[in-house]
């Protein structure tokens, strides 16, 4: 599966071996910079224009509450390698953030 993001604001997962869309979220009006699984493909983690941080479930299809990570655009998601899988994000206002699960 990969996870999709558009400047409308809609996302998409998308199953690549049978080039098919799994299901689509929408977080808001704001253009979607990137999108990321976590590391049990539970959730997709949106990162949007307005410094903020989307969680969709994938089981239950629902968005949890959104968070204000930054003061601008998140421009990127990662999560780091080590066991503890933190959540790093990277913004336009020229800061990044470590999150822990």
């Amino acid at each position: 599966m990969i996870v999709s993001g558009d400047c409308d604001g809609i996302n998409k997962v998308w199953d690549i071996r049978m080039v098919k869309e799994i299901r689509q979220f929408d977080s808001g009006l704001s253009s979607s910079n990137c999108a990321i699984f976590d590391r049990s493909s539970k959730y997709v983690i949106v990162g949007n224009e307005l410094g903020t941080l989307t969680l969709f479930n994938m089981e239950t299809a629902e968005k949890e509450p959104d968070i204000k990570a930054h003061d601008d655009a998140i421009l990127d998601l990662c999560f780091d390698n080590n066991k503890d899988g933190c959540l790093i994000t990277a913004s336009a206002d020229c800061s990044f953030k470590i999150w822990n699960s």
